[in-house]
């Protein structure tokens, strides 16, 4: 089949909440394969994302005290992930592949988050399409305030931040009710991490979210909620930054993605030459100023380091994985926010 002049090829992919670097990576490296042992043949890569609505909708509250912020079953880091693929994809070839996106319904409140965030950002080659569904949609709002839409950082702003994504943290900030001497903590985290991807994977991406990880529901009950929940209390500020570049090995110049892990975790950076501290700084801001956490994955290795000081660190079956690195930092709300004050404000 390789020596046959084929026609276009489909490829069908379902998305998940539990889709990751190893399992797109994998698809990545037969895509490449199929471009590789035919140069004429032309791709059509499909991405099933219709489940994401379920993902939505499992978590749905009516109550509008609570629609300001995301979903807790919202799967973030799949979203990136799959963003992540997507330029991956198009690096391959601009004019061999074609993406067919399908979305859930194009009223329903996920598809309006996922393409207000711009994670879902496909080449000129492509199309998007959404799932028909017989169900209801979802009412839920877009969460506007609560997003940092997809920025790139790269040589094409000189590795910085643009005007739009600080004018969109101060509107995130505002509806998490960040302390102000922490607004300034949190962005200089967000701007080193940017600048770590731009310095090692030739530009990088970044998007930031608030999301709510409790309803506020009485225990044993799907009816009722709690008359004194306090949403911020029970909601996290969420930062994804990845690149599709250099992993993390060949960016601490070492054999292996685990020894590379240990030397940021002891406090070593390359940034520190180029200026800013990197993920030293990183690190400390969000694990032990804000009792956050914080994920790496490079190639299939993956290292969680958490605030009671214990490591968790896995690698990814199989050997195929996405280019780059994606790192996410985990700050809950209550210890950035004066909760008390919201509480007797609301009082």
């Amino acid at each position: 089949m390789a020596t046959q002049n084929l026609p276009n090829s489909q490829y069908k992919l379902r998305l998940s909440a539990y889709s990751d670097s190893g399992e797109l990576g994998y698809h990545l490296v037969r895509i490449k394969h199929l471009l590789s042992t035919n140069k004429t043949r032309k791709i059509d890569v499909s991405l099933n994302a219709s489940s994401w609505a379920y993902d939505w909708d499992y978590a749905y509250d009516s109550d509008p005290e609570r629609d300001v912020y995301l979903p807790p079953s919202l799967p973030l880091p799949a979203l990136v992930e799959v963003a992540r693929f997507i330029y991956a994809l198009s690096n391959l070839s601009d004019s061999r592949i074609k993406i067919q996106l399908i979305l859930p319904p194009q009223n329903h409140a996920a598809t309006r988050f996922i393409e207000k965030t711009g994670l879902l950002a496909l080449p000129k080659n492509s199309d998007v399409s959404y799932f028909k569904s017989p169900v209801t949609s979802s009412s839920q709002p877009g969460c506007d305030d609560v997003l940092i839409p997809l920025t790139f950082v790269g040589s094409v702003n000189n590795g910085q931040l643009t005007s739009e994504f600080h004018n969109n943290f101060d509107r995130l900030a505002d509806a998490g009710y960040f302390k102000q001497e922490h607004r300034s903590a949190i962005r200089k985290v967000v701007m080193e991490a940017a600048e770590n991807a731009d310095n090692w994977g030739g530009g990088g991406w970044v998007c930031c979210f608030l999301r709510q990880e409790k309803l506020g529901r009485l225990e044993g009950s799907f009816g009722n909620l709690e008359d004194n929940f306090v949403p911020a209390q029970h909601t996290h500020f969420f930062l994804h930054v990845f690149s599709t570049g250099a992993g993390l090995a060949q960016a601490m110049n070492q054999g292996n993605e685990w020894d590379a892990a240990d030397l940021i975790a002891k406090g070593n950076s390359t940034r520190e030459r180029n200026g800013g501290r990197g993920f030293p700084a990183i690190l400390n801001t969000v694990i032990n100023s804000s009792w956050g956490t914080v994920s790496i994955s490079s190639a299939n290795y993956h290292r969680i380091i958490t605030p009671d000081g214990l490591t968790r660190e896995y690698y990814s079956a199989g050997t195929d994985y996405l280019p780059g690195m994606h790192l996410c930092a985990v700050i809950p709300l209550k210890i950035i926010s004066n909760i008390q004050e919201i509480i007797t404000a609301q009082a």
